[in-house]
C-alpha cells in the first residue's frame, strides 16, 4: 500500500499538516523537526501524489515530447531534451505518432487532458491542416498550453536551423576549396524539405559567376522502387516515406548513380541533408571508383553521435544536438512562465564540423 503523509505522521507522533509543511519546504518549522520528518519519509519510501498536486496547484509539471520516431538524430535530441527537463523538475513523456496525423491529435488531446505544461514537438507534416479543428497546435493554443514546434511556422512557438545561414557557411567553405559545381541531394522525388530553398539561396550568394547550385532528387517514384527494396507493410508505409526525406542508404546510392552518370557535367560536390544520406552516397562513390574527396567533396547540415560510427567523418555545417534541445528547452520553459499568446520563432546559427570529406582549402594549402 503506498506510504501517505497520514502514515509518516503516525510514525513520527506529529500532526499530518506538520509534516505536509515540511516536505513541501513551507512553513516556519524548526530545521531539526524538518530534517527528521524527511529522514522518516526516506526510509518509509514515500513519494509525493503529483495528481493530488495537480488538482490543488492547477498545475501539472507534465511535458510531452511528439515526435514520428526516434531514429537518428531525433533520438539524440529527445536524449538531450528529457535531460534538461528533468534537471528543470519536470515530468517529460516521449510520444510517437509514427507519422500519422490523426494519432498527432489523439496525443495531443490525451496530454491537454492530463493538464501538461507544455509540449514540445516535431509535426508530421509542415504543412497546416485543413482546418483548425484538425490542428492539435490550434486545441493546445485554445486551451492555454504552451507548444514549441521543430520547424518553421511564423504562426507559432518554432525552432530550427538558420539554413539559409548554413548554406552560405557551406558554400563559402567549397568556394575557398575551388569547388564550382555543387549539388544538393536530396534521395526522393519531390515534394522536397521546405528549408531546401533557404540553404540553396545561401550557397548561391557565396559562389562566384562561374559558380552553379543544382538541386538533385531520386527520379524513381517510390511506387517502383523493385519489391523487397523498401517494406511493403501500408502500415509504416508514412515513417518509410519519411525516412526517404531523410536520407535512406538505399536510395541515396541510387540517387549517387543516377546524377554520376547523367549526361550533364558531374558536380565536383555534394551536399545533403543528413549523415545516412552520406553513407549510401559515399557506398556508391566507392562502387563507381570515385574517391572522396579527391574526386568529390561532401558536406551534410547533421553532424550527430552517429558521426562516430561511419568510416570516414562526414565535414558538416550543422546545429549540435545538444545545443538544439537547450535552445528548444529554453524557449518553451519561457513560454511557460509568460502565459502569454504572443509567439516566437527561434533560427540557430550553425557550427563548423571539418571531417574528412572536403579537401583542403586552396588558399591555405601551400
Amino acid at each position: 500500500m503506498k506510504v501517505s503523509l497520514k502514515d509518516i505522521a503516525l510514525e513520527l507522533g506529529m500532526n499530518e499538516s506538520t509534516v505536509s509543511y515540511a516536505l513541501a519546504n513551507k512553513g516556519s518549522i524548526k530545521a531539526a523537526t524538518r530534517e527528521r520528518i524527511l529522514r522518516t519519509a526516506a526510509r518509509m519510501g514515500y513519494v509525493p501524489n503529483r495528481s493530488a498536486q495537480q488538482i490543488s496547484t492547477g498545475k501539472s509539471n507534465l511535458i510531452g515530447l511528439v515526435v514520428p520516431n526516434v531514429l537518428f538524430e531525433l533520438g539524440e535530441y529527445c536524449e538531450h531534451l528529457f535531460r534538461l527537463l528533468s534537471d528543470a523538475g519536470y515530468l517529460t513523456s516521449i510520444m510517437v505518432t509514427e507519422f500519422s496525423p490523426e494519432r498527432e491529435l489523439s496525443i495531443f488531446r490525451n496530454l491537454i487532458g492530463q493538464g501538461a505544461a507544455g509540449i514540445i514537438v516535431c509535426p508530421t507534416t509542415h504543412k497546416a491542416a485543413q482546418s483548425p479543428e484538425d490542428s492539435p497546435l490550434h486545441l493546445a493554443r485554445l486551451n492555454g498550453i504552451p507548444v514549441v514546434c521543430r520547424n518553421f511556422d511564423p504562426k507559432e512557438n518554432c525552432i530550427m536551423p538558420d539554413y539559409r545561414a548554413i548554406g552560405r557557411l557551406i558554400g563559402g567553405k567549397l568556394r575557398a576549396c575551388g569547388h564550382r559545381r555543387i549539388a544538393l541531394m536530396i534521395p526522393h522525388p519531390p515534394p522536397i524539405p521546405v528549408f531546401s530553398d533557404d540553404l540553396l539561396n545561401g550557397i548561391a550568394e557565396t559562389l562566384d559567376s562561374n559558380g552553379f547550385i543544382r538541386l538533385e532528387t531520386l527520379s524513381t517514384d517510390l511506387t517502383d522502387v523493385p519489391s523487397g527494396t523498401f517494406p511493403p507493410n501500408p502500415h509504416y508505409e508514412p515513417q518509410m516515406r519519411s525516412i526517404l526525406a531523410t536520407g535512406y542508404i538505399e536510395a541515396a546510392e541510387e540517387l549517387f548513380r543516377q546524377v554520376w552518370n547523367s549526361p550533364r557535367r558531374r558536380p565536383d560536390a555534394m551536399i545533403c541533408f543528413s549523415e545516412n544520406t552520406a553513407v549510401g552516397l559515399i557506398a556508391a562513390a566507392r562502387k563507381c571508383g570515385v574517391e572522396i574527396p579527391r574526386d568529390l567533396s561532401l558536406v551534410t547540415t547533421q553532424h550527430t553521435l552517429f558521426g562516430n560510427f561511419l568510416p570516414v567523418p562526414v565535414t558538416a555545417a550543422y546545429v549540435p544536438p545538444l545545443e538544439f534541445a537547450e535552445k528548444t528547452v529554453e524557449l518553451l520553459l519561457k513560454k511557460i512562465s509568460q502565459k502569454t499568446n504572443q509567439t516566437e520563432q527561434v533560427l540557430l546559427q550553425p557550427d563548423f564540423f571539418p571531417g574528412g570529406t572536403l579537401i583542403p582549402d586552396t588558399k591555405e594549402t601551400p
